[in-house]
Order: C-alpha cells, then sequence, then structure tokens
C-alpha cells in the first residue's frame, strides 16, 4: 500500500466546501479559497483582508475581486461585516465562511434547485425560460431541464467585429481605472486583448460579466416597474433583472434574467438570449 507524506502546513477543509465550489466562478472560487485559508486555516471565525490583500493572493484585479464578492454574498456562503477603526475611520471589511449557507446551497443543488427561486420550469417562445410558483409536477419539470440544459457561448465571440473592438476599448478602459498596480497602461491592455483573442476562459468570463452588469443596469433603470399582460398570469411588473452570474450555480441557459410580480407574492422568473429579444418582450406585452 502506498503511504503519502502527511505536510506539516496544511489547511482543514470541511467538505461540503469542495462541493460548493463547483457552482462558484473562478474568481469567486479563488477568494473564497483565499477567505477559507485566513479563517478556517487559522481556526478563527472571521479575518479581516483588504483589497489589496486579495490582489496579492489571488492576481486577479479589483473589479473581479469586487464581482467575486458580492457573487459569493448573493450565494450566502460568505459574510461579509463592516469595519471602523478606533478614530472613527473606515476599515477594511471582515469575511467568515457561512458554513450553513454552503450546506443550503450543495443541498439545493443537489436537488435540482434553480435560478434563487423554488419554481417550475417551462418553454415560452423564443426560448424564453419561464419559472412559475406552482408545486404540482415540480420533479417532472425540472428533470426535462436538465436533459434540455444548454450552455451558451461566450458573448464575446457573438459580437459584430466592430462592437466587439469598440466593446473591448471600453472594458480595457474599465480595468485600467479599476486596477491599482499597473505600470504600463499599453503593456497591460496589450497582454490583455491577447488574452481575448486566444480565448482564455477566465478573461472573457470577466468580459462577459462586466458586459452584462452593465447591460442589466441600464435595462432595470428602463422597465423597472413596468407593467406587461403575461398570459393567465395577467399584469405582472417588473422587479428586477439581472445576468445568469447572479443565479444560483450560474445558470447559463439564458444571458438575462428579469423577474416578474403579481398579486399575493405571484411571480415568474423569465430568461433572455439578449438583451433586445427582453426589449421585444416589453415592448410587446406592455400593458
Amino acid at each position: 500500500m502506498a503511504h503519502f507524506e502527511i505536510l506539516e502546513n496544511f489547511t482543514k477543509v470541511p467538505n461540503e466546501i469542495f462541493i460548493a465550489i463547483k457552482f462558484i466562478s473562478g474568481s469567486g472560487c479563488k477568494i473564497y479559497i483565499h477567505v477559507v485559508r485566513q479563517t478556517i486555516g487559522y481556526n478563527k471565525k472571521s479575518d479581516g483582508i483588504s483589497i489589496s490583500q486579495f490582489v496579492e493572493a489571488t492576481g486577479l484585479s479589483k473589479a473581479q475581486i469586487n464581482r467575486a464578492i458580492k457573487e459569493l454574498k448573493e450565494l450566502k456562503i460568505l459574510k461579509v461585516t463592516g469595519q471602523t477603526q478606533k478614530n472613527g475611520g473606515k476599515s477594511y471589511n471582515r469575511y467568515e465562511i457561512n458554513l450553513k449557507g454552503v450546506k443550503t446551497l450543495v443541498s439545493k443543488r443537489d436537488k435540482g434547485s434553480l435560478i434563487m427561486s423554488q419554481g417550475v420550469v417551462s418553454k415560452r417562445d423564443k426560448g424564453s425560460l419561464i419559472m412559475s410558483h406552482t408545486k404540482d409536477n415540480r420533479q417532472n419539470t425540472i428533470e426535462q431541464k436538465k436533459r434540455e440544459r444548454l450552455t451558451l457561448p461566450f458573448l464575446y465571440f457573438k459580437f459584430s467585429d466592430s462592437l466587439r473592438a469598440r466593446k473591448t476599448d471600453e472594458y480595457l478602459e474599465h480595468l485600467v481605472a479599476e486596477s491599482e498596480y499597473i505600470k504600463s497602461k499599453t503593456a497591460f491592455k496589450i497582454d490583455i486583448k491577447k488574452k481575448l483573442a486566444r480565448e482564455d476562459k477566465e478573461q472573457l468570463q470577466d468580459f462577459e460579466e462586466w458586459y452584462l452588469s452593465d447591460e442589466c443596469s441600464k435595462l432595470l433603470k428602463a422597465y423597472k416597474g413596468s407593467q406587461v399582460l403575461n398570459g393567465l398570469k395577467g399584469i405582472m411588473e417588473v422587479e428586477s433583472i439581472y445576468p445568469y452570474f447572479n443565479t444560483t450555480g450560474y445558470d447559463k441557459e439564458h444571458y438575462i434574467y428579469m423577474k416578474l410580480i403579481g398579486r399575493e407574492e405571484d411571480y415568474e422568473i423569465i430568461g433572455f438570449k439578449s438583451n433586445s429579444e427582453l426589449e421585444e418582450f416589453i415592448k410587446e406585452n406592455e400593458y
């Protein structure tokens, strides 16, 4: 029998965390593992970590770190608490692994739970996904979705050449503005362009998160509170519009999701493959 050397310096990690990280983005995983090491690894409940420390430990940009932390908070597997210095000034945040949230996430995903809610999945015209808050035949529909599940390609390669060039320039300016440790802006931009061109998955994911976050923010500003006539559900109101990476488990069957609310806490979540498809749906069904 082979014998393995047990190293003195190691971090004991709860098994649920290794299961949970498959539902987290690449950037989110880097942040999460670092928090695990700084807290559980040192037998501490929480630890104060600055953004610059995250940059040094993970190699991520400030923008990537902020989005990753937001993702982990929304999944309810990371607790973030603000700190105040003795003189009253702000200090860096404290981070704590929420093991109860980790177990809940793993449990939900094992049971096939979808998109930040408990709902039944059905198909709508133009491939839009509707989640109805109905308990009957839920499991059958979930199993059907598993069989039909598709993962969309990165948006970067769906753009026209001119749009891709324009959005790439905007993305690079965004990264430069958010980054604190750039010696040469020109060299930095060239490096990012090369990563995008050679289809570096982490860079493409970061571009997609930046682009969709901005698009969803614009869509929500334009349509929040709008009323639409939604079939048998009747009149419903647009409550939120968010990108796929804000759903539990990164449900990339659609790029954008919209939550409609009706009477008596009734709601539906509809998925769209583009912002133009979402806008067309609202205009066609506007009440």
